[in-house]
C-alpha cells in the first residue's frame, strides 16, 4: 500500500505534491521497524523549539510536518530512509534544532529526528603518553554528553562549539566554529571517519581517503545523514587558565589573533564585539588548558588596550548551566564569513549599518566574532578565497514574530552585501532569496554537489530546498 495518498487540490506540502500520508501503512511501518512515530496532533502548541517540530531556534518560522520519525539505531535509520525514498516522501533531519532559518523544518513531509542515535564508544588513546585519541559517537549525541564522556579520561575534542547542546551530526553538517578554531579550524577538520546513510539507503563508511568524505562534512545534509563519526581528541584538563583582553577595534584584535596563531601563544580564543557606548570594542577570553592559572605575564607581542590577570575557570561547569531557560526570544540570524585582511572594511560597514538602524539594541551580549584558518579540503565549507577569514554572527534577540519579520529584509541585505564582497554565509543563517546565491556561495563546488546529489539523492527528498534556494 502506498504511504502517500492523493488528496484534493490545496496548499502544497513538503515537496509541493498535494498528498496526505497513509496513516495505517505508516503505523505498520513503525511497528515493524521500531521507529517512534508521531502525528501533528501530538505536537505541543508551544514556542519552545526543543520539543516542537514546527519550530527551530530562530522561532520566526512555523512549518507543520505530516509526521515525525525517531529511529533509535542505525538499522532503524536505514529502514526509515529506505521507506521514505520508496514512497517519495521528502524529509528533513533534525537534531537539537538550533538552526535559525528553518533548515530543520518542513511543511508536510517527514521530520527525521536523530537524537535517538546517542551512543558513545570507548576512547582509543594514541600518541606518546595518550596525549591524543579518537572517539566514536553517533550523530545524535550532544556535544555536552561527549565532553562528559571524554572528561573521565582527561580528554576533550580538538574543537568545541560554543553551544554544547547541539548534536554532532548537526554541527558537522554546517562546519562548526569553536573555542580552539583559531588553531584547528572548523570542527569538521577533526573528523577522521564517518558513517553516512545516503538517501538511497546505502551505508557508506568513509575516511579521508574517500572523496565523498569531504563533500559530506559541512555539506548541509544534502547527501545524507551523518549517523556516526570518529573524532580526534586531545588530553587536556577541564580547567582553563584564562584572562580577558580588551581591544579598541576589530582590526587590533585581528592583528593579535594572527600573532596568537603564528606563535601559538594561547590555545583558547573566544571574542565578542560590543555595542552601545563601547561600540567596536572587542572583549576576548584567551587561555590555555591547565590545572592552575600561573603568574606568567602577557606575551609582549600582544597589544590589547587592557588585560586582566590569569584566573582558573572550569569550562565544563560553565557549559552545564542551562541557557535554554533564557531562550525565549525570536532569533533570525545572519552569520557571515569574510576574507582577511580585505574583509575588515566590509565588516566595519556592516556593523555601521546595524548601528545606523538601531538594531544594535537587540545584541545585549554583543556579537560573536572569530578568526580562523580556511581548509580547502572541504568544498562546501563556507570559506572565502583566502588563508584566514573572519566569522561574525548577527543574532538579534527579538521579542515577537512581528519584530522578527520586520528585520528579515535588513538581515538578508547584510548577507547579500557580504556575499557581493567576496564573503560567504554560514549554514544556520536565514536564506538570502537571491537567484545567484548558490553560484556565489559555492562557486565551482556547485557542479560537484549537483553531481553527488544526482547520484545519492536523485529525487531530491533529503533536506530539500537548499539546491533550489533563491
Amino acid at each position: 500500500m502506498a504511504l502517500w495518498a492523493t488528496r484534493e487540490p490545496g496548499p502544497a506540502r513538503g515537496d509541493g505534491v498535494n498528498q496526505e500520508p497513509d496513516r495505517a501503512s505508516l503505523e505498520a511501518f513503525s511497528r515493524r521497524s521500531g521507529c517512534l512515530l508521531r502525528w501533528p496532533e501530538s505536537f505541543p502548541d508551544s514556542e519552545d523549539f526543543r520539543g516542537n517540530p514546527r519550530r527551530d531556534f530562530g522561532r520566526f518560522l512555523r512549518r507543520t510536518p505530516a509526521f515525525v520519525l525517531r529511529p533509535a539505531n542505525l538499522d532503524q535509520l536505514v529502514a526509515a530512509v529506505v521507506m521514505l525514498g520508496a514512497s517519495g516522501i521528502p524529509y528533513v533531519t533534525r537534531g537539537s534544532a538550533h538552526s535559525s532559518g528553518g533548515q530543520v523544518l518542513i511543511e508536510g513531509g517527514c521530520v527525521l529526528q536523530t537524537e535517538g542515535l546517542d551512543r558513545i564508544g570507548p576512547l582509543r588513546q594514541d600518541g606518546q603518553g595518550g596525549q591524543e585519541g579518537v572517539i566514536a559517537a553517533e550523530g545524535g549525541v550532544r556535544w555536552l554528553e561527549l565532553v562528559r564522556a571524554l572528561g573521565a579520561h582527561g580528554h576533550r575534542p580538538r574543537v568545541l562549539t560554543d553551544n554544547l547542546r547541539t548534536t554532532l551530526g548537526g554541527t558537522l553538517a554546517v562546519g562548526g566554529v569553536g573555542d580552539t578554531s583559531l588553531h584547528y579550524g572548523l570542527q569538521v577538520s577533526s573528523v577522521v571517519g564517518l558513517t553516512l546513510v545516503a538517501p538511497t539507503g546505502d551505508v557508506y563508511q568513509l575516511g579521508p581517503t574517500d572523496e565523498l568524505f569531504f563533500w559530506v562534512l559541512a555539506g548541509r545534509g544534502q547527501l545524507g545523514i551523518i549517523a556516526r563519526v570518529e573524532l580526534a581528541t586531545m588530553r587536556r584538563p577541564r580547567t582553563l587558565a584564562g584572562q580577558v583582553l580588551v581591544y579598541r577595534s576589530v582590526e587590533a584584535f585581528v592583528e593579535d589573533a594572527i600573532r596568537i596563531r603564528q606563535e601559538r601563544l594561547f590555545e583558547f580564543v573566544r571574542a565578542t564585539q560590543l555595542w552601545g557606548p563601547r561600540a567596536g570594542v572587542v572583549q576576548v577570553i584567551v587561555g590555555n588548558f591547565a590545572d592552575e592559572a600561573g603568574r606568567a605575564p602577557l606575551p609582549k607581542q600582544l597589544r590589547p588596550a587592557y588585560s586582566t590577570p590569569p584566573e582558573l575557570g572550569d569550562r565544563v561547569s560553565h557549559a552545564l548551566l542551562a541557557p535554554e531557560e533564557t531562550w525565549d526570544y525570536h532569533c533570525p540570524c545572519m552569520e557571515v564569513v569574510l576574507p582577511l585582511p580585505q574583509g575588515l572594511g566590509l565588516w566595519q560597514r556592516l556593523c555601521a549599518r546595524v548601528a545606523q538602524v538601531g538594531l544594535e539594541r537587540r545584541f545585549p551580549l554583543g556579537t560573536a566574532i572569530a578568526v580562523l584558518p580556511t581548509d580547502r579540503r572541504f568544498p562546501l565549507a563556507p570559506f572565502p578565497e583566502t588563508d584566514l577569514c573572519l566569522v561574525g554572527a548577527f543574532r538579534p534577540q527579538l521579542p515577537n514574530q512581528a519584530e522578527a519579520e520586520r528585520w528579515l529584509p535588513f538581515l538578508r541585505d547584510l548577507g547579500s552585501e557580504a556575499l557581493d564582497g567576496g564573503g560567504r554565509i554560514y549554514g544556520p543563517s536565514i536564506g538570502l532569496q537571491r537567484q545567484d546565491f548558490l553560484a556565489r556561495q559555492l562557486g565551482p563546488a556547485l557542479a560537484g554537489l549537483q553531481r553527488w546529489k544526482r547520484r545519492l539523492d536523485p529525487r531530491g527528498l533529503c533536506n530539500p530546498g537548499f539546491l533550489s534556494s533563491r
